[in-house]
């Protein structure tokens, strides 16, 4: 999975393997530090393993810890197609508050228009390239005039790749899940359209050019407890929303928060998102390790409240500036997860601190939100007391000022000849069988 937040895809092995990746910029920053002559297999696996130590902050003599861009892991334990397994006795007190309802505040989310369009291909024009998966690549491309003329980020999904990494299913899974949830709560990106031709997928979103919440907390060091709560406000009603439409999100950290120009948060990349009723569990092992559950670490099936415990780590390191379970390797990260043990910094605030150890139980049955007064346990805890979530939720608390990250006025088209309709027949062994190409009927 990309490190980047709104380029990863979903990475399922069909054995118990782990797997990274990283982006274009984090790999030619590993190879600068190999000798030309050492270059080889084993070399690059050892200077991956030092990539997954924490990179300094600039904020050394305030906190001595470190900031993570951290790399995903992925084991499925699961049959094909990420189906889900019913546990005996696995429904949860608070379920009443999961799939199949929803608040009176996400009721109230002021609904945004839709914005679906349709787009020849061959009629983008490529400025840059925000990052790349396992299967795609995100661009920030200029629209044609009859649609405003104006920028969206450009999900391209190469047919081929798909198959060959048996990722068809959750390539279509994701664009359906964003067809659902999109322009239906203001702190998830907004899917703007979809279009296919013969080799590619596209899914056309919203441009977000406020960057992501860990390049802004690298900036700031750490966040004030005003902004962390308002954040943390807008990321809970986002996951709210989530469960109530019957999916897990399962990779919440903040490289997969971006921020818009006005400051308001949305939750990108669903590549690990699934459909889960009530009483159901599964089995996968995803995500990004410093934020994994203990259940998930024990695979011994999880459901939302894994995404209560990566809530409570957003939180801590929204205000301490680090990650509570970051540890020198990766082992020693999850055996600190297992018995849920870290500490917190001098001055940490004593409310949030509440919050954090009634989000982070190791028992998912005690965590805050999965007791039987549910999620309205999370909104009355005391960190949000003076906290407003109706006009939060449609916006109306003014967010602390970002700045624009690229101007893509400035940017030069790139000369993407491979995303544009070709006038000769392609390869053969780039061409699909019509049975091929039916795999993709659902997109």
């Amino acid at each position: 999975m990309d490190c980047r937040a709104d380029t990863s895809e979903a990475v399922v092995a069909r054995t118990a393997v782990e797997t990274w990746s990283i982006d274009q910029h984090c790999f030619k920053r590993v190879l600068n530090r190999i000798p030309l002559k050492e270059v080889d297999s084993g070399c690059i696996v050892a200077h991956l393993e030092a990539a997954r130590l924490p990179m300094p902050r600039t904020d050394k003599k305030d906190t001595g810890r470190k900031a993570t861009r951290h790399l995903n892991y992925t084991v499925n334990c699961e049959p094909p197609r990420d189906k889900t397994t019913r546990l005996r006795n696995a429904t949860l007190p608070g379920d009443d508050v999961g799939s199949n309802s929803k608040s009176s505040v996400t009721k109230s989310f002021k609904q945004l228009p839709p914005a679906m369009m349709t787009v020849d291909p061959g009629s983008l024009v490529y400025l840059k390239e925000l990052g790349h998966g396992l299967t795609g690549q995100v661009f920030l491309c200029q629209l044609p005039v009859r649609e405003g003329k104006g920028y969206a980020a450009v999900k391209l999904m190469r047919k081929k790749r798909l198959i060959k990494e048996n990722q068809v299913h959750n390539a279509i899974r994701e664009n359906k899940l964003l067809s659902t949830i999109s322009n239906k709560c203001p702190f998830i990106v907004s899917r703007l359209g979809q279009c296919t031709d013969e080799h590619t997928l596209y899914i056309f979103m919203e441009w977000l050019n406020g960057g992501d919440l860990f390049e802004n907390l690298v900036e700031k060091k750490r966040f004030t407890v005003e902004r962390a709560r308002l954040y943390g406000a807008q990321v809970f009603l986002a996951l709210e929303y989530i469960h109530s439409c019957g999916y897990i999100f399962r990779d919440l950290k903040p490289e997969n928060i971006m921020l818009s120009l006005d400051g308001n948060v949305k939750l990108i990349d669903f590549g690990f998102c699934k459909t889960l009723g009530d009483g159901e569990k599964t089995l996968t092992v995803c995500g990004t390790p410093a934020y994994m559950s203990p259940e998930m670490l024990r695979r011994a099936g999880h459901d939302r409240a894994t995404d209560l415990w990566a809530f409570g780590v957003l939180i801590f390191e929204m205000l301490a500036g680090y990650a509570p379970f970051d540890a020198p390797s990766q082992k020693e990260s999850m055996r600190k997860i297992l018995k849920g043990s870290f500490e917190y910094p001098d001055g940490f605030d004593s409310q949030a601190k509440d919050l954090i150890e009634n989000l982070c139980k190791v028992v998912p049955e005690d965590r805050l939100g999965m007791r039987e007064d549910g999620y309205e346990a999370i909104k009355a805890h005391d960190f949000f007391a003076n906290t407003n979530w109706h006009d939060v939720a449609n916006c109306l608390v003014k967010p602390p000022p970002v700045t624009e990250k690229v101007n893509p006025r400035l940017l030069r088209p790139i000369n993407q000849r491979w995303a544009k309709p070709s006038p000769t027949p392609a390869p053969l062994w780039q061409q699909l069988s019509p049975e091929e190409q039916s795999l993709f009927d659902d997109f």
